[in-house]
């Protein structure tokens, strides 16, 4: 039986598997045809310091699923094809129908620590918090999140600004002066940042326009590599493949829940009328990632399917071109609440 690249979310196999795999064929689990396959069995290096994270129980869960929840390696999307390959991999006898467990004992204390700095944030110490999270780890937790822009040749990002009877010139596409600079979810009033996004699309949505309202939008590439803070999913960013030892497996392990957290912060729908409270958590981490030498943030648009990028300082991002658009129609979804 053979694996291939696309029975896999975790962007390291799949890249790994690309990188050693002797010819094509087609794969037995997800039935991709004409695709780089490999024997399951040669991974198995790789997984075993994954798989020693995680003991026997009869209490516990499936293999596959602890695995699958910590770590979102498989794309497969039935978990008997999921459960099957991971048997394979292991070569372990009855390994898809034993429980286990983390072997690592969490606990939810800076999930806790953390509601705590923003409620403190928000409405008792403002500059001098006391539920403040450790600086140090902050640092190496983001060190994990480290992505470098452009990724490939398709290096365009978007933004958008309504105009009333003309369209803006570059210039005025490009992050507004400081006195101009309003609140912002990655930036303070008075401190400005160029919002960009993946797509055209996008970068409407977060203007939030009324319908036949006109609009400037801005395509950007960037001059230079950008080091930008991946808060879009860390499960996404971090391969549990590539982390060295039980030790950063287990520091990793017990601190995605928290980073989990903060990336939910940066793209979680927030009224306007309380922005300007609820954006004080997210704008003191971009603060605090800009301190530590990130060009800026990549985090998951909450109005559309793109993502959207605040740039600490765009003189690495340069204009391309302007278009002019006008607002068609606008696509309202509701929901019954309680």
């Amino acid at each position: 039986m053979n694996c291939c690249p696309n029975c896999f979310h975790d962007k390291f196999l799949k890249d790994h598997i690309e990188n050693i795999s002797t010819g094509t064929g087609n794969c037995s689990f997800c039935g991709t045809t004409n695709v780089s396959i490999l024997e399951p069995e040669k991974l198995y290096d790789l997984f075993m310091p994954v798989l020693d994270l995680y003991d026997e129980s009869p209490e516990g869960k499936l293999l596959i699923d602890l695995i699958q929840e910590n770590w979102k390696t498989f794309k497969l999307q039935t978990k008997k094809k999921r459960n099957e390959l991971l048997c394979k991999i292991s070569g372990i006898e009855g390994l898809g129908t034993k429980r286990f467990r983390t072997k690592l004992i969490t606990d939810d204390s800076k999930t806790i620590q953390w509601e705590k700095f923003r409620w403190e944030l928000k409405h008792k110490n403002r500059f001098f918090p006391v539920q403040i999270h450790d600086k140090e780890e902050l640092k190496i937790l983001f060190g994990y999140l480290t992505e470098k822009y452009p990724k490939n040749s398709n290096n365009k990002y978007f933004r958008a600004r309504i105009d009333e009877k003309f369209e803006f010139s570059g210039r005025k596409m490009r992050k507004p002066p400081v006195h101009l600079s309003t609140n912002g979810r990655a930036n303070p009033f008075g401190i400005s940042y160029l919002y960009l996004a993946s797509d055209i699309k996008t970068a409407i949505s977060e203007i939030r326009p009324y319908k036949n309202e006109c609009l400037s939008v801005a395509e950007f590439k960037a001059k230079e590599e950008l080091l930008m803070a991946d808060l879009r999913t860390p499960k996404d960013v971090i391969s549990p493949f590539l982390l060295n030892g039980e030790y950063e497996l287990n520091f990793i392990l017990e601190n995605l829940p928290f980073i989990s957290q903060l990336s939910e912060e940066l793209s979680k729908p927030v009224n306007p009328k309380e922005a300007n409270l609820e954006y004080l958590p997210s704008q003191y981490l971009c603060e605090f990632i800009k301190h530590i030498g990130f060009d800026g943030i990549v985090y998951n648009s909450s109005l559309a399917k793109g993502i959207n990028f605040a740039i600490f300082n765009d003189s690495k991002i340069k204009v391309i071109k302007t278009i002019r658009y006008k607002i068609k129609d606008i696509d309202v979804k509701s929901k019954q609440v309680k």
